[in-house]
């Protein structure tokens, strides 16, 4: 047997046959070090966008083979973009950014909402006229005639929503927010009210996509749920992660294959709608914010640092095992220095041996102000600063967890 399987070996290289490659993702150069957070497509002429920090905006025309930085105007971190109608493009992000452009992208027209403070984290709608703008400390905000002039709506909740989704096709008066805890707001009238839905989870929402027949979001420690009702009501799904995932999408060739990423470069996949989920092979470790599901093959991620990984071949065979992010167990705060301070301060940490970390910080309500840290880490000394502008003096925690494992530290702000 081993003498005929070296005989076909032989015969396939004296032939010059090619063996298939091994399907997989690979990084695509972005140009830039900024991070990256949303895609868009503007069909007109099959134009992707990604939407990044510091105003960044790159366009590709080849499918995510290429990409190349646009002008957007705007030096403000830009988490958002939405595609109302063919021919209208917006963008949404810090400092109450609101950019459309009505010509592909070609010329951005600036907007405001009401708060120019806000940081907004999401833009969407499934109507043509309307959009809803959505951010951090409840901020919500709702436009009726193409973003020209938008008011602001009571949301009820001071917990920064990080996601948003119409999920009633064919009508603008359905929408779902949600955020951080496991807030999930939902209005049938347009946004005049907005009511709480029970998720049971708390765990961070930072995502919602389609799939077949139902809705989904994803959030902290890999987090999945399914809604088959508008989201009224959500089922938690298995998830063969444990790390943040940060986003999901379905391909528009067919919805039941679907996929998401999130922190450390993970990338989960489905082929059944999302029923059951199996890891893929990541080229990176960085976090993955924003994934588009071009065709059953063809997938596209994005995220920290520039990154930008692409599949053509659907990303290889998944991977059936378990979360293999080893546990930072013995994690030891150093010190936060200076501490009392104003307004920035460095927190110091060590890790025993690699695993996936998150460094988060609490006002004395419990509520997150900060997310300083999301991802795998290398063992040994870490220092991260901490920079509190725009916080009130007063007590915060600073709490560094890890599975299996969490510290917490107090910290004094003094303006």
């Amino acid at each position: 047997m081993r003498i005929l399987i070296l005989l076909i070996v032989a015969a396939i290289a004296i032939c010059g046959i090619n063996l298939p490659a091994a399907a997989d993702w690979e990084i695509i150069p972005s140009g830039t070090t900024a991070d990256l957070n949303d895609f868009g497509y503007v069909a007109f002429n099959a134009t992707y966008w990604i939407a990044g920090d510091g105003g960044t905006l790159l366009a590709s025309s080849d499918n995510g083979e290429s990409w190349a930085g646009q002008a957007s105007g705007t030096s403000a971190d830009l988490r958002s973009t939405h595609i109302p109608a063919s021919s209208q493009f917006w963008l949404a992000g810090s400092d109450g950014t609101v950019l459309i452009s009505i010509d592909n992208g070609m010329n951005w027209i600036t907007r405001s909402v009401p708060d120019g403070t806000a940081n907004l984290r999401t833009l969407f709608s499934r109507g043509s006229g309307v959009g809803y703008a959505v951010g951090d400390q409840g901020k919500i905000f709702y436009s009726a005639n193409m973003a020209v002039d938008w008011e602001t709506q009571s949301s009820g909740t001071s917990a920064n929503l990080l996601a948003g989704i119409g999920p009633t096709s064919g009508t603008s008066n359905v929408a779902l927010v949600a955020g951080e805890g496991g807030v999930m707001l939902k209005t049938i009238d347009a946004g005049a009210n907005w009511y709480p839905i029970d998720t049971g989870t708390t765990a961070d929402i930072l995502g919602f996509g389609f799939g077949p027949g139902a809705l989904y979001a994803v959030g902290g420690g890999g987090m999945i749920l399914r809604s088959t009702d508008s989201g009224e009501n959500w089922t938690a799904m298995p998830s063969p992660v444990s790390t943040a995932l940060h986003a999901i999408n379905a391909s528009g060739q067919n919805s039941n294959y679907m996929v998401a990423c999130g922190a450390g470069g993970r990338l989960i996949k489905s082929t059944d709608g999302g029923l059951t989920w199996n890891q893929q092979h990541s080229p990176t470790t960085a976090g993955l914010h924003a994934i588009r599901a071009l065709t059953n093959n063809l997938y596209l991620a994005c995220g920290a640092d520039g990154i930008i990984i692409r599949t053509t071949d659907g990303g290889g065979m998944v991977v059936g095992v378990e979360d293999d992010l080893p546990a930072a167990e013995g994690l030891t705060f150093l010190s936060i220095q200076p501490n009392p301070f104003n307004p920035q301060t460095v927190i110091r940490f060590e890790l025993p041996r690699p695993g996936a970390v998150r460094l988060d910080v609490f006002d004395v309500a419990g509520r997150r102000v900060a997310l300083l840290a999301d991802g795998i880490l290398a063992a040994g000394d870490h220092r991260v600063t901490f920079v509190a502008d725009g916080l009130a003096s007063g007590v915060y925690t600073c709490r560094l967890s890890a599975p299996g494992s969490t510290v917490s530290e107090t910290m004094l702000l003094l303006k």
